[in-house]
């Protein structure tokens, strides 16, 4: 199987976290708002591990992929769940771009690739995308937000943010983990 060379750059980010300051601090019990900065950014760290581990986006994200000399027929569209695309650019040597027509591709049924329907040449391709559960953590599976209370709580507990997703965390991500055959 060949890897597709691309690149991908997040436009948009999330609006929001998929849990609250509020929510991690009643689930590690802390009363106090000296560490509130600290958990913020544990927050922020440890959605992104879990993220980058399931390779989906949770809230709401605006990507842009770039594919550099070839348009596959099927492009897996990297932190699907895809919402929606925004658009297909293809671009030739000196930088002109045009749009694909959005009946040139269509979503794949699980949302996670652009299927091109008719060949297209170019030197660049751009495909925009959003992706995510959608704009509220409340859209979000239960068990992928435990985790990331699970994972938040180990980095409190250690002072370090960055660490290891935790077991318990990765049980809980496991039903969401995308299997590849």
């Amino acid at each position: 199987m060949s890897t597709l060379a691309h690149t991908i750059e997040r436009i948009t980010p999330p609006a929001t976290e998929p849990v609250t300051l509020s929510e991690v601090k009643n689930y590690l019990r802390v009363e106090h708002d000296q560490d509130d900065g600290m958990i913020g950014l544990m927050i922020i760290g440890a959605r992104e591990a879990a993220e980058a581990y399931l390779g989906t986006s949770f809230i709401t994200q605006r990507w842009k992929m770039t594919l550099e000399h070839a348009l596959p027929d099927i492009v897996p569209l990297r932190f699907g769940l895809v919402q929606a695309v925004i658009s297909i650019e293809v671009f030739d040597e000196v930088g002109d771009a045009t749009a694909l027509s959005v009946d040139a591709y269509r979503l794949s049924i699980d949302r996670r690739a652009v299927h091109i329907l008719s060949p297209r040449s170019g030197f660049r391709f751009e495909i925009t995308y959003d992706a995510g559960y959608g704009s509220t953590a409340g859209l979000m599976p239960g068990l992928i937000r435990q985790g990331i209370l699970q994972h938040v709580a180990a980095m409190y507990e250690q002072r370090e943010i960055g660490a290891p997703i935790p077991t318990l965390a990765l049980q809980a991500y496991h039903p969401y983990k995308e299997i590849s055959l």
